[in-house]
């Protein structure tokens, strides 16, 4: 055995807050820190691990939260468990999210309905009185019956044991019961369904909802959604009358969400990666499961088995003990070699197996060939890593100083694994396997003589990275035992290039100029020089196609804008999309003259309507006063046969055109106002795009993104090819978008092509559908940006945890 004594690492400044501080201190202090924070917290050193287990055990008290209802839980934590019944709703929401106060006075119970005769008397012997709010019955028997009563014949035997409808998942109630207890009314509000009542949760409007209490855990089942990004993602299929009740669980939550930050996240294109998706059971590794803790909080918690003698038999006090490593494996100590000896028959099998896994002469030959040919990928993730988790500012070029004192602080290690090759001739080659790379604390990470040389390394030269090979067993393996071999490399500068330097020694003002004359190929075409110029021209693209600045130059509420250009039932389109995509639009709307077109569907007026009320747009007719009176008229001009025939139902172009346009106008200035124009369909407007006169005219905007459905054609080659295919006389505003159009193109070089003998081969034709790949498509600027959060990291790894 070596006689090496432990190492006491340093307490630091932050840590002797809390040892000096009173616990009431810890946890209020705690409380302002996000859950994100803790984890990354907890994960810095054991001390602070135990910290915040205190806090974790004393928030999220299952027993104490049920006292706050109950004076004698197990009683109703025994019928729970006969009866698989379980708590939900706001209050077990505000648990989890560590937002429980004295003022909460409400808990939702889910039981099945075979459970109410025995639940009347729990609920009896606990004090709480059932309260007719809906006059329904005067006990909660005669309630139950006319509910039953009410039910269909077929209804009866479908239940949602049978099937997954989420109407058959619905619950009876609310049942409201009360209790006082010092002046304060306590609630319990009943929701009795037929099926297991777990399904009801699964069946509730989003995920951050599903979260209950059942007899012996707490059961979260999308935490990380909810409680770390702050997202909550619509599940319901069916509209449902019960989810909309002014009192309810959904009600209430989408004010949390607005007062607290959730994100409600709809049915949407983009894709969340990190959300909890795939084949998912209760309970599984994306749940959070917290125990129902019978134990006293306050006891004095055992010394870890990490700094005490690995013989659980030993009989020497703790403190004094003089703890010896085991030489083969390293990780077991012991205060003696009886203890060893004693422990040997337990310690034999994780030491043999971790001394195999300890240095083995000619690793090293074999890591320096895989940096050689992998080292420039795994240099790229190691740069933007710890740019990402250091103090860089990415849009800055940091000085020497900055970049050294950054790697000093953070590396990026890169798991592998090395096995030797069995059939080599020589004996000792090995293969070496990727598996992750990841950041990490260097003062955490690597032990103090290996520390020492790291920081020379680094120091040596100016602008220096480092690659920390660490040898694993496999993925995520519990292993400590950890072989690890440093890689220096220095940064390599390349010469700009007279375009180069002449776009960096400038503004960003007279870039963005500069740009704008080129063409958008050209654009292009400069992107794809390097890597410099490819972050040149996604700045300028980013600034010239901003849908937010956008939609801001019509718009002020920009939550409603977005909203109402969702879902597809509304589409801005016209000369100002037209300019653009052709980057034609002025840098101050004030200088552009050009109307706002939005065509939508005749269903959806009234959030259009609502939406220019709010924003102080007044309708401008010579006819009438009111817009809503203006497309009744409409419809009652509208032939009967005519009606039924929309474009939804056939194609033609006739059924395709718009009413109006009806003109929408709001002051700004003395002699300058804002102009939107308001075509009203009956088919989707997106159909009504395609039968305008030609390809050039087809770019719009929708579903919170910006769509050319013919780009080559229009803006790289200038040409536009005409698509009609019908003279519709009642086509108004697409004649004056044509006779628009006619003038730009000559103005700016587009060719109108109509019915001829030419064969164009670089158009797009063929079998096409919105979105496809010869589409451009510019998304709104806060969907599909990846951020790279520096909370997320896991910082110190010192040795991988066991759970």
């Amino acid at each position: 055995m070596e006689n090496k004594p432990l190492s006491l690492s340093s307490v630091s400044a932050f840590e002797d807050m809390l040892f000096r501080s009173s616990s009431t201190l810890c946890i209020t202090m705690f409380n302002y820190v996000s859950t994100r924070e803790l984890l990354i917290l907890s994960k810095l050193n054991k001390r602070l691990s135990y910290i915040v287990r205190f806090y974790g055990d004393i928030k999220w008290d299952v027993v104490e939260f049920l006292q706050r209802f109950f004076s004698d839980v197990d009683k109703v934590l025994s019928f729970m468990h006969d009866e698989s019944a379980i708590f939900f709703g706001p209050a077990v929401f505000q648990f989890f999210d560590r937002s429980v106060d004295s003022t909460i006075s409400e808990l939702d119970i889910c039981i099945h309905l075979e459970s109410v005769h025995r639940f009347n008397d729990v609920i009896s012997e606990a004090g709480f009185k059932y309260k007719d709010s809906a006059h329904v019955g005067r006990t909660l028997a005669t309630a139950i019956s006319l509910k039953i009563a009410l039910l269909t014949p077929h209804k009866l035997k479908s239940s949602g044991e049978r099937n997954w409808s989420e109407a058959d998942r619905s619950p009876f109630g609310p049942f409201d019961f009360h209790r006082s207890v010092l002046r304060r009314q306590l609630r319990l509000v009943l929701h009795i369904v037929r099926c297991d009542p777990y399904r009801y949760i699964l069946a509730l409007d989003s995920t951050a909802m599903m979260n209950y209490i059942t007899w012996n855990c707490a059961v979260c089942l999308f935490p990380k959604s909810a409680f770390i990004n702050r997202r909550s993602f619509v599940a319901c299929q069916e509209d449902l009358p019960w989810r909309y009740l002014p009192q309810g669980y959904r009600a209430w939550f989408q004010q949390y969400a607005k007062v607290n930050g959730f994100d409600i996240v709809g049915i949407s294109h983009r894709r969340y990666l990190e959300a909890e998706i795939g084949d998912r059971y209760v309970g599984d590794k994306y749940s959070w499961v917290i125990p129902l803790a019978r134990h006293d909080t306050n006891a004095p918690r055992p010394v870890p088995a990490a700094i005490a003698c690995g013989n659980p038999d030993c009989t020497m006090p703790v403190e004094f003990q003089i703890l010896k490593r085991c030489s083969s494996c390293r990780a077991r100590y012991y205060c003696s070699r009886v203890c060893q000896v004693i422990h040997w028959h337990v310690h034999r099998i994780i030491c043999v197996r971790r001394a195999q896994e300890r240095p083995v002469q000619g690793w090293e030959n074999s890591i320096l060939f895989f940096h050689h040919l992998y080292g420039p990928f795994l240099a790229s993730y190691a740069l933007g890593v710890v740019t990402a988790v250091s103090d860089l500012d990415p849009d800055q070029l940091p000085s020497a100083a900055q970049w050294q004192t950054a790697w000093l602080t953070y590396t990026c290690a890169v798991e592998i694994t090395v096995t030797k090759v069995t059939d080599s001739p020589s004996g000792g080659t090995f293969i070496v396997k990727f598996l992750r790379m990841l950041p990490v604390h260097v003062d955490g990470y690597l032990s103090v003589s290996r520390l020492r040389g790291y920081k020379n390394n680094i120091r040596k030269e100016d602008f220096s990275y480092s690659l920390l090979f660490v040898v694993v067993p496999y993925l995520h393996s519990p292993s400590s035992s950890r072989s690890t071999m440093n890689t220096n490399n220095q940064l390599s500068y390349a010469p700009l290039s007279p375009i180069e330097y002449f776009l960096l020694s400038h503004d960003h003002y007279f870039t963005h100029a500069f740009l704008r004359a080129w063409s958008i190929s050209e654009v292009v075409m400069l992107g794809k020089a390097n890597r410099r110029l490819r972050h040149i021209t996604q700045f300028f693209m980013k600034e010239t196609w901003n849908l937010s600045k956008f939609y801001r130059g019509f718009f002020c509420r920009m939550d409603a804008a977005i909203d109402l250009f969702s879902n597809g039932d509304a589409i801005i389109y016209g000369p100002r999309v037209m300019k653009f995509f052709d980057k034609a639009l002025s840098s101050y709307i004030m200088d552009d003259s050009d109307p706002l077109d939005v065509c939508i569907h005749v269903q959806s007026i009234e959030k259009l309507i609502d939406l220019l009320d709010d924003e102080g747009y007044l309708f401008r007719s010579y006819n009438t006063t009111s817009f809503r009176q203006t497309i009744n008229n409409e419809l009652a001009n509208t032939a009967p046969w005519k009606l039924k025939s929309s474009g939804e139902r056939n194609t033609r172009e006739e059924d395709h055109s718009a009413w109006g346009p009806y003109v929408f106008l709001r002051m700004i200035h003395r002699h300058w106002c804002h102009e939107v124009r308001v075509h009203v369909v009956r088919c989707e407007p997106y159909q009504h795009i395609l039968s305008l006169h030609s390809t050039g005219l087809m770019q719009f905007i929708a579903w919170n993104r910006a769509i050319s459905l013919f780009p080559r054609n229009t803006f790289i080659h200038r040409v536009s090819l005409v698509s009609s295919q019908e003279e519709v006389i009642r086509a108004k505003f697409s004649n004056e978008y044509k006779k628009w159009f006619d003038g730009y193109a000559a103005k700016t070089g587009v060719k109108i092509v109509g019915l001829d003998h030419k064969q164009h081969d670089r158009r797009e034709y063929g079998k096409r559908f919105i979105g496809d790949s010869r589409c451009w498509t510019i998304l709104y600027e806060g969907e599909g940006t990846i951020i790279i959060d520096r909370n997320i990291t896991r910082l110190t790894v010192t040795r991988k945890c066991r759970t």
